[in-house]
Parts: structure tokens; sequence; C-alpha cells
């Protein structure tokens, strides 16, 4: 096992191979995890990576999906079907479409996966996290005298401070900070998977887009409005919580916008729990709701089957669209547009 320097007191550097291609986002990992203590080795193409793997055999991969001639799922694949260099484990760089087909990703053979747009500190928080475990899990196996129940016990919490460590990761990926819902990324992810049921069961599909606004600020604002405030949009949170079902799907869309995802939901279900947030939303005593201060509650409805919906994004521009028509409407009152607006 080869330690990177700073952190053990070895002066060996472990080796990591970047292959990705040479575009301004991903040409800066090289530069971040030579900071970060590691001797690093780059490739721009699936090629030139195979030879690198054979000879200089690094310690760890992080490869592009995207690669060409041999994209990143085939080169991980051929890593794990490698007599001598299957145990390089192999942290993919991976586009959100790729989510839709699971199995192939876990077909690769990858240890780990980071999601388009780069991150740079996500991508060095997982690499960090692989050489943890390996350098934990080889101080733990070279003890020469291990009772097995203690051997278990350490395994166990291991494994607990790995997942523990990996939900974080995730939730810095998924997770709004302010509200703690979901965040735009993920919702777009569950949208996809969720269209694709209804489409292949014939199951109805609602979402539900929120446009929040003081009546007040609007009033002064020549009809803008001004966003709630930090708390306000965390008594909101709660409220879209408290109102949906476990299986739906809450997100975040922009500072004061919002948008519910509803499985197995028709219109009549989906205009039903928009007009009960609505009246939740406008009778809740907020903590900083003062002097008469009111909000003001836009909700565009969108419902599956729709003419002309096949994608993703056909679905929330027919939900954009009555959500438009929405805003249009009186100041004082609360307008919901149906899927049937165009």
């Amino acid at each position: 096992m080869v330690l990177f320097p700073g952190r053990l007191g070895t002066k060996n550097m472990m080796k990591i191979l970047v292959a990705a291609a040479a575009d301004p986002e991903p040409s800066s990992i090289p530069a971040q995890l030579e900071q970060a203590g590691f001797e690093v080795l780059t490739a721009e193409d699936g090629a030139t990576a195979m030879r690198i793997l054979e000879t200089h055999r690094p310690d760890l991969a992080v490869v592009d999906q995207d690669l060409e001639p041999v994209d990143g799922l085939s080169l991980s694949g051929w890593l794990k079907d490698h007599r001598k260099l299957h145990r390089i484990p192999v942290i993919l760089l991976v586009d959100p479409k790729a989510m839709n087909d699971p199995t192939s990703l876990a077909d690769s053979g990858m240890a780990d996966m980071v999601l388009k747009p780069i991150r740079i500190t996500e991508l060095v928080a997982r690499v960090m996290l692989r050489v943890d475990n390996e350098e934990k899990l080889a101080a733990l196996f070279s003890q020469r005298e291990v009772n097995r129940m203690a051997l278990q016990e350490t395994l166990t919490s291991y494994l607990h401070r790995h997942r523990n460590r990996e939900e974080e990761i995730l939730g810095l990926l998924f997770t709004d900070p302010e509200t703690g819902l979901n965040n735009r990324a993920y919702f777009k992810i569950k949208l996809s998977e969720e269209l694709k049921r209804a489409q292949r069961y014939g199951h109805p599909l609602s979402t539900l887009l929120i446009k929040l606004s003081s009546g007040e600020s609007e009033k002064d604002n020549g009809g803008e409005g001004n966003p709630p405030s930090a708390l306000t949009l965390k008594e909101i949170a709660g409220i879209l919580l408290l109102e949906s079902r476990d299986l739906d799907i809450i997100g975040r869309f922009g500072y004061s916008d919002f948008s519910l995802l509803l499985p197995d939901t028709d219109q009549d279900g989906a205009v039903f729990l928009a007009q009960r947030i609505s009246e939740h939303i406008i009778t809740h005593p907020f903590t900083e709701n003062t002097g008469g201060r009111d909000f003001q509650v836009r909700i565009g409805v969108a419902t599956y089957p729709l003419t002309g919906v096949h994608r993703p994004q056909d679905f929330m521009n027919r939900a954009y669209e009555a959500l438009k028509k929405a805003q249009s409407f009186g100041k004082k009152e609360i307008c919901i547009w149906e899927s049937a607006v165009k």
C-alpha cells in the first residue's frame, strides 16, 4: 500500500491517473489533486489511459465517461476484467443522463462516481475517502493477531462511518442548504425517472411549480414583489413537507420558487393539493409576517399524459406555461391553472 505524503510521514506518493478531455473544467482536476499531495498522471483519451494503466499501474484512476475512442464505462470494465490491474479502483465522472441506466454503471465495475458538472471539492473528498478506506483496511489487516470478534466490530464501525460520509457527500450534491429540500439537480433526475415510469406503465404523473411573493411589496415595487426572507423560506419548506406524501419529490428551483413531483397523481388530485398548499401558506402565522404582510402564491399545474410530451423538458414547459398564466392574474388572488392550459 502506498501512502500519500504529509499524512503518515511517508515520502512515497500515491499515483492517480486522471483520464479526461482537455477542456477548462476537467483540466483543473490534476492541479487540485497535486495540491492535495498526489502524484498525477494524465491522459486525454481512452487508448492513452490504457497504456498508462499497464505501464505505471497507478493506485487509483479518475476516468471521464465521455473519453474517446474508448469511453469511460468500457475502460472501467476493461480494468475490472484485467488479470493484473483489476484491483485499481475507478472514480467515474458521469453525465447525469447516465443515471437513467444504472445497470450499465454497476456493470462497469467502478468504485465510485461524481456527477457532472464536476465540483472539485466533491471529487477530492471522494478521492480522500477512497484513500482513507485503503489505509484503514491495510492497517487493520497488518496486525498479526486479531481477535475475530474485535475485527468484526471494527469493520462494522468502519462501514458505519463510510456510510455517514457517503450520505454527507450526497447531501452536498443534492440538497438545498437553506431549506433542506432537494435542489434542482436532484429534482431533474427524479423527474426523468418518474416520467419514464409513467410512460411505461400508463400511470398519471403531476407536477406543481410554485412562485411566492409579498402582496404589499408587489404593490410598492411595480408588480415585481420582494422574495421571502430566509426564515420564512424554511417555514414554507416545512409546510410543503407537511402537505405532501412521502413518495412526493419536493425541490427548490429558485430563491422563492418551489416544485413538487407527484407520482400516481391525476389532475384533480394535483389541483386539490395546490389549493391546500395555497390556503396553508396564506393563512400560516409566519414568524416575520408582521404588519398585515400577506403572501401571493402562484401555482402552475401539469399532469401527464399530455399531447406532445415525450421528454422531461416538455413536461416542465407545460407547467411553466401554467405558472406564467397564473402570474398574469390579480395580485390579491391565488391563481391555479390546470394542465389543460396552453
